[in-house]
């Protein structure tokens, strides 16, 4: 197939870091602090939990194909 499998998610590298070991993650799960690229995919959760400013992504796997297709 030769598709790579990504995740993206707005929490720091360290964060991310533990939350990949403790799933035994075996594809990158890549830090988008700024939210730039989780805003244009249509995943951010605005205002979590009620809370003003408080944003998260939606838990989302991408697998990207060679011919550029990606799919969520």
């Amino acid at each position: 197939m030769g598709a790579q499998i990504i995740s993206i998610s707005n929490d720091r590298p360290f964060a991310n870091k533990a939350f990949a070991e403790k799933h035994n993650f075996n594809f990158p799960l890549l830090g988008d602090y700024t939210s730039k690229t989780i805003k244009e995919y249509d995943i951010l959760l605005k205002d979590l939990l009620h809370i003003k400013d408080y944003n998260a992504a939606k838990r989302s796997v991408f697998i990207i194909f060679p011919s550029s297709i990606i799919m969520n």
